[in-house]
């Protein structure tokens, strides 16, 4: 059996109580990211362009589009 503190395992459960089942320490709270929040962005980009407000020639640091890269990066999640 794993630790629940390690940053490998797919699922860790977490008793009512707040305590690790596992190691028994103290649980931490943590943001639920969901896959709706994740591609919440690339909705965002993708209006953009389509509206000709595209702004990453000046808000992305490789002053060229960034929806190649927003998707990449979702996708590696």
């Amino acid at each position: 059996m794993e630790d629940c503190c390690s940053t490998n395992l797919k699922e860790t459960r977490v008793e009512r109580n707040g305590i690790c089942p596992s190691c028994k320490n103290k649980a931490k709270n943590v943001k639920l990211i969901t896959l709706k929040s994740l591609l919440k962005p690339i909705e965002q980009i993708r209006e953009n362009i389509h509206k000709n407000r595209c702004g990453c020639e000046v808000n992305n640091p490789q002053g060229s589009c960034c929806f190649g890269n927003v998707t990449k990066y979702i996708k590696s999640i």
